[in-house]
């Protein structure tokens, strides 16, 4: 079962690979909070099979970009996530508004084992899987993370692979919409 859910996932993939690499620029203005929030929502299921919660603060800020890639971007980092918490376990997801940058920066961590060393370099090259993701019982097709990081850079932003105290940390920056932020003072 779980072979075929790969299976039917990789065209999928590939085809959300394509596109986000085709160049698409049909930015619109959205709440970061709406769409981690979705994110959630598409990743629930797997959180659930797993015991994951999932705990999101910080992410009131606008942005211009294609909210359905951004949704993919942080449902591949919170899938990838729950996929590598231990059951129970708690997946972070926290953001941090520069204004003077004009970015916003949202760390996704989990409590899981972590990136190996070795693998570090190389877990953003589609079709990438680890010996140690290679040994668990669900697998992906190894595009997940290629994908993210690739929605990121048209976004002009980053996806990296942070280091956290416990698990893997990965940290997205995106350029915000000016002046958006809930906590900026209100106009007099």
């Amino acid at each position: 079962l779980d072979a075929t859910r790969a299976l039917k996932n990789l065209p999928d993939d590939l085809l959300s690979l394509a596109k986000v690499t085709a160049g698409d620029t049909s930015n619109e203005e959205c709440m970061l909070g709406s769409v981690v929030d979705n994110a959630v929502a598409l990743s629930r299921p797997l959180a659930e099979e797993r015991k994951v919660t999932f705990a999101c603060e910080g992410l009131d800020v606008r942005l211009s970009g294609r909210p359905n890639d951004l949704s993919r971007l942080f449902r591949n980092l919170l899938e990838n996530a729950a996929s590598h918490s231990p059951e129970g376990g708690l997946v972070r997801v926290f953001g941090e508004v520069d204004e003077g940058a004009g970015r916003v920066t949202v760390v996704v961590e989990d409590e899981g084992e972590g990136v190996p060393e070795e693998d570090r370099e190389r877990i953003f090259e589609p079709f990438f899987r680890s010996a140690q993701s290679k040994s668990r019982l669900a697998g992906g097709s190894g595009l997940g993370l290629g994908i993210a990081r690739e929605i990121a850079l048209a976004h002009e932003g980053t996806l990296t692979l942070g280091r956290g105290e416990l698990g893997a940390r990965f940290v997205v920056t995106l350029p915000i919409s000016r002046g958006t932020t809930s906590s900026a003072p209100p106009s007099a």
